[in-house]
């Protein structure tokens, strides 16, 4: 065993050892940390984001293959952690879809929140829980995972995690879609009737900026996150109307 294969083994043991989590193996030399773009109160801000590679085995006798992503910051103290996992393979690193599916992540007084847009409705996904350091969300998010092996076989959200779709009556505005669905633009073979424009902060809420891909008309959907980690809606509108 060459002195480098004898170091990562030496700080899979360690890694393996704090976390104290059976079952959950980090492989550290996949872990990677990056800076995110993120919007708070007054406009642009960055954050710190990990991502390392998990080996699962679970009571079942299954195994699997799981992403950690981790998100901090730094001066709030809000985090987000979330484990996703496939059978045979790694899934994609949850971090560079964030930027590739075009979602927002935003941090307020109140917590930190993932917004994006799939389809006729804005999906939020979100957290009010806090730590002191990248390193220690980490930690925490490994605990969780060994101690609740069975909730994350059946892909349980985390309980610091929140998710809310806003759709129908608690959504865009009545007539913002048009009803021939071939009329939006396709990639992938999915049509993609409205995209993300971009997220500003406003008398307490978040204004969710919506285009239409078929007729470009621009709504706004304000929503807030309460301190309990609940996200409300209030009454979307065009962007045209005062």
């Amino acid at each position: 065993m060459t002195v480098k294969l004898k170091l990562v083994w030496f700080l899979f043991l360690a890694w393996a050892a704090a976390s104290g989590a059976t079952g959950v193996y980090p492989k550290p030399e996949t872990s990677k940390a990056v800076s995110l773009l993120a919007v708070n109160e007054l406009g642009q801000t960055y954050l710190a984001a990990k991502e390392v590679r998990i080996d699962l085995e679970f009571g079942s006798g299954k195994k699997g293959k799981g992403t950690l992503a981790v998100l901090f910051e730094p001066k709030t103290g809000y985090c987000y952690h979330e484990l996703g996992w496939w059978p045979d393979e790694f899934p994609p690193s949850q971090i560079d879809m964030i930027e590739r599916l075009g979602l927002q992540v935003v941090v307020s007084a109140t917590g930190l929140g993932i917004i994006g847009v799939n389809s006729q409705e804005i999906n939020v996904s979100g957290s009010t829980e806090k730590a002191g350091s990248l390193d220690d969300v980490e930690k925490q998010a490994i605990r969780w995972a060994g101690a609740h092996l069975d909730e994350v076989e059946t892909r349980s959200v985390m309980p610091s995690v929140t998710r809310f779709s806003f759709r129908g009556p608690f959504s865009l505005p009545k007539g913002f879609f048009v009803e021939d669905s071939s009329a939006y633009p396709s990639a992938a073979g999915f049509r993609r009737p409205a995209k993300l424009l971009g997220v500003g902060y406003r008398d307490g809420y978040w204004e969710v900026r919506v285009e239409n891909t078929s007729t470009h008309r621009v709504a706004v959907m304000p929503i807030q996150q309460h301190p309990d980690g609940t996200w409300w809606s209030s009454r979307s509108r065009m962007e045209t109307e005062k």
